[in-house]
C-alpha cells in the first residue's frame, strides 16, 4: 500500500536538516480523521517536483513534523497538458476539474463561453477557490509530484492570445 500524500510549502521542508513541518487542513486531516500517530510514515511533496517519505515525529492537530526518510525529484508531465474549459453548471465543473487532475492535466483554464449562462462568470469567480482545493485532493488522489493548477476565469474573447503562448493548440469542436 502506498503512504498517504500531503503538500506542503517548500519553506516548510528542510532538506539539509531532514525536517518536514505540515500544517493547517492537511495536519488537521492527519490527525483527526486519518488518526495518524508518531511512527507512521506519509509522502510529503511542495508541489514543485520534490516527493519526501517522512517518518512522524510529532503528529498534532494544528502541525505534524517528521524526520526525512528519503527523497526524490519527479520531472514534470511531458506534454504540458493545458486544459481550456468552458464553464458549464457546478457539479459538472467539479467533476472536469477532479477528472483533469487524474488525467495528467498540467492547469485548468475556465473561461466564459457565449453559450455560458447569462450568470456564469459571476458565479465562476466565487467558485474558483473550492475548483482550487479539489484540484489539489484530486491530485493527492492521483498521487501527482506537480499538481493541477486552476488558472483564473477569463472570457472567450481573450482566448486566441493565449493560444499564441502554446507550441500546439487542439481544438475540439
Amino acid at each position: 500500500m502506498s503512504l498517504q500524500l500531503f503538500y506542503t510549502p517548500g519553506e516548510m521542508i528542510d532538506a539539509a536538516g531532514s525536517s518536514v513541518v505540515v500544517s493547517g487542513g492537511e495536519a488537521r486531516h492527519a490527525a483527526r480523521s486519518l488518526r495518524m500517530k508518531k511512527g507512521d510514515e506519509i509522502t510529503v511533496g511542495d508541489g514543485a517536483g520534490s516527493l519526501y517519505t517522512v517518518l512522524l515525529e510529532k503528529v498534532e492537530v494544528d502541525g505534524l513534523s517528521g524526520a526525512i526518510v528519503s527523497s526524490r525529484f519527479v520531472a514534470r508531465e511531458r506534454p504540458g497538458l493545458v486544459l481550456f474549459q468552458a464553464v458549464s453548471r457546478p457539479s459538472r465543473m467539479d467533476e472536469v476539474i477532479s477528472r483533469s487532475a487524474e488525467a495528467g492535466v498540467l492547469e485548468v483554464r475556465p473561461f466564459v463561453s457565449p453559450r455560458s449562462e447569462p450568470s456564469s462568470a459571476s458565479r465562476a469567480a466565487g467558485r474558483l477557490e473550492r475548483w482550487r482545493r479539489i484540484a489539489l485532493e484530486s491530485s493527492k488522489v492521483a498521487r501527482r509530484a506537480w499538481p493541477l493548477s486552476v488558472a483564473e476565469v477569463s472570457d472567450s474573447d481573450s482566448l486566441p492570445g493565449i493560444y499564441r503562448e502554446l507550441d500546439l493548440t487542439v481544438l475540439l469542436w
